[in-house]
């Protein structure tokens, strides 16, 4: 099958794209307490210092309320253009941002971001509608102005020129300290190391620098407003063709990854009962013998073998669809009375098989005590027509068994005895009568466990 045989760029793609979906659904869903708190600790404090210059000087929105209206709309218009990859998802909004700065009191600017993220909050198409923590995820971004903001401001130089390049350096340093501040707090909100900062920064830093230079340079270059303008929005447009390619990219590859994910499990599904099938016991037992062999703790991993008794019987007096309904039935058994985290399988017609990795100490004990309530609970259980329920159950554990396989070898002949003391028990009886044919579907059982055995590579004991 296709997804069998997936390359690693395949699943190294693949991997990329379920980290963009997945970043997609963190940044819209709420978390933690800590991330609350942080997210509307670090917003509320951007719309003070955002608003302050303003409310203590309102002329400086007032004589240039046209600049700042028509820069807060297309800032809004263009913070709606996302390049989403594995590192993180930015913006074009740098040259907006930059026009801002030669273009408004440089006071004031972080307002006019501000007015600009909170419009970016309008539904439009396929945008979720606003919320309080959406809104507040676009405020916190703001951050970033207040460094080129603050050392413009401190500088005050009326008209920049090529020969300030040092003071523009200074400007996009701090906008980068400020932007990877606010970035290390919410990243302390949601409990993620420092490090996993890096690509994400990195990513955002070398487009806000670009696009910033581009942008700069066009403005010191004297020409007029409308081709300043006009040529800033290049990049833009260019970056929002490759934002809508990319998105459709992301959702093409997720969605084909979420079918081969299905696929997977369907593949290691018993379709039947809904347990695992062979090759997820295989897998499941591989797993196991991984974790016995690296953890830092001793375990142990218990086996459970069980085999439906008289499941022939069964289907020749009622037929198959019973038979079926019997299998289901002991399966929801195992399944109920089983740990939550075992693994447990149908492994051939009418055997099961129960995998449980533990503390070694405790092992033995906790072995015996599972097949105890198995057996009770198969007594108990009746099927939809009224029949009872009956298994054969061995169990073993390695250690002392010397291997997982070897320990399911041990509980499988553990279950045929048990089988064997179950056909003693019923002899005579009706559904007992073909004690040759049982005997050798017993044989025939017990060589496909050895088959399977070897199947997996290890020694035959």
């Amino acid at each position: 099958m296709m997804f069998e045989t997936a390359t690693p760029e395949h699943e190294a793609a693949l991997a990329r794209a379920q980290g963009v979906a997945l970043g997609r659904e963190t940044r819209r869903n709420e978390r933690s307490r800590n991330d609350t708190v942080s997210l509307y600790a670090l917003a509320v404090g951007f719309v003070l210092v955002a608003m302050a210059p303003i409310v203590m000087n309102p002329r400086l929105l007032f004589d240039n309320l046209v600049a700042f209206g028509l820069l807060a709309a297309a800032y809004s218009l263009v913070a709606r253009i996302e390049f989403e990859s594995e590192l993180g998802a930015c913006v074009p909004t740098m040259p907006v941002f930059v026009i801002a700065l030669f273009t408004l009191p440089v006071t004031v600017v972080p307002a006019m971001v501000l007015v600009g993220s909170l419009l970016c909050l309008a539904p439009v198409g396929l945008y979720d509608p606003p919320t309080l923590r959406s809104a507040a995820l676009r405020t916190v971004n703001g951050w970033f102005t207040l460094g080129p903001a603050g050392v413009l401001g401190a500088t005050m130089v009326d008209q920049l020129t090529w020969q300030h390049w040092p003071i523009l350096m200074a400007a996009l340093v701090m906008q980068f300290a400020l932007d990877a501040v606010a970035a290390a707090i919410r990243c302390a909100g949601v409990n993620q190391p420092l490090r996993s900062l890096v690509e994400p920064l990195r990513f955002t830093f070398a487009v806000d620098a670009l696009l910033g230079v581009v942008t700069v340079a066009l403005i010191l270059s004297g020409q007029s407003t409308a081709v300043t303008v006009a040529l800033a929005a290049a990049p833009i447009a260019l970056v929002w063709l490759l934002s809508l390619d990319r998105r459709r990219e992301v959702d093409t590859t997720v969605a084909l990854g979420d079918a081969v994910g299905v696929a997977r499990n369907e593949a290691r599904i018993d379709g039947l009962t809904g347990l695992l099938n062979r090759r997820g016991w295989d897998e499941a037992v591989a797993a196991a013998r991984e974790r016995l062999a690296t953890s830092a703790i001793p375990l142990s991993a218990t086996v459970i073998v069980a085999d439906v008794n008289e499941l022939k019987s069964t289907n020749d007096r009622f037929g198959h669809d019973v038979g079926d309904i019997v299998i289901r039935s002991f399966a929801d058994v195992l399944r109920v009375g089983s740990p939550s985290d075992a693994a447990i399988a149908r492994i051939g017609g009418d055997e099961f098989a129960v995998l449980v990795v533990g503390p070694l100490e405790s092992s033995a004990d906790d072995g015996d005590e599972l097949v105890r309530r198995l057996r009770l609970s198969t007594a108990n259980a009746r099927t939809p027509h009224g029949l009872s329920l009956s298994a054969s159950l061995g169990v073993a554990s390695s250690p002392p068994a010397g291997t997982i396989v070897e320990a399911i070898r041990q509980a499988d002949v553990a279950s045929y005895a048990d089988k064997a003391a179950h056909r003693e028990s019923r002899g005579g009886t009706p559904h007992n009568r073909r004690t040759n044919d049982t005997e050798s579907n017993g044989v025939i059982e017990s060589e496909l466990v050895s088959a399977w055995i070897g199947s997996v590579g290890l020694p035959r004991s």
